[in-house]
């Protein structure tokens, strides 16, 4: 029996070792990311943590924050015009051969499970507004069977582009030795609810899968927003 307690005793120790240490994680650093909350029964909010603006209290769940640019028909879609609304965000460009065709086929497949439906939307912003011009992205649009007060292609500055897609959006991106952004590119897709929240997860829009996960999931916050809580 003696040779199995040195071995038991080590067992014991890096198990309450691992034990302490999660929990010094937890309660200094809080629950880690893939923790999710789901306020209304449904789609979890992704719940990525940023700081009170108030400088005090708990950190908040992310909520997209302002921007406005320019759409494929001149108008102006601004943050405030999305609150209230369900929406489905990527990135791409025109001229992209790679990854943006199947991601833009992907976003059309969702778009047309809910075309017409005043509660939904969808904005694709682009990574490359020096060619991306407003008659490009209205062929683009075109090419898509996009609706202009539907599936927004926006562009405007660069720089407050690639701001809102890496700072707001988290979507993937490189950066020069000064940190400041090369370029943005992603093949992720985010759902945001009615009160600029992100839900389910960053769905990989190169995946049937996951495309048929986004048309699941709005219709499941479609539901629980028509149902009183």
């Amino acid at each position: 029996m003696k040779s199995y307690a040195r071995p038991l005793l080590i067992l014991g120790t890096i198990l309450f070792g691992a034990g302490l240490t999660y929990l010094i994680m937890y309660y200094t650093i809080g629950p880690q990311v893939n923790t999710v909350v789901s306020p209304d029964g449904s789609v979890p909010v992704i719940p990525i943590k940023v700081p009170n603006p108030a400088g005090t209290g708990d950190s908040l769940i992310k909520v997209v924050g302002n921007f406005a640019f320019t759409t494929q028909s001149g108008a102006t879609l601004s943050r405030s015009d999305l609150q209230g609304k369900i929406w489905v965000a990527d990135v791409f460009f025109s001229t992209c051969t790679g990854i943006c065709p199947k991601l833009s086929s992907g976003m059309q497949r969702i778009y047309q499970a809910f075309k017409g439906d005043p509660e939904v939307r969808f904005v694709s912003f682009t990574v490359d507004p020096e060619y991306d011009s407003l008659p490009v992205l209205q062929a683009y649009a075109t090419q898509y069977g996009a609706a202009d007060d539907q599936w927004a292609f926006v562009t405007g500055d660069k720089a407050e582009l690639y701001r809102v897609e890496t700072e707001e959006f988290f979507f993937s991106h490189t950066e020069d030795e000064d940190k400041t952004v090369k370029f943005v590119h992603d093949g992720k897709l985010r759902l945001v609810d009615k009160e600029g929240r992100f839900r389910g997860r960053f769905y990989d829009g190169l995946l049937d899968a996951d495309v048929d996960s986004v048309i699941a999931d709005i219709k499941q916050l479609k539901q629980a927003y028509a149902t009183p809580q």
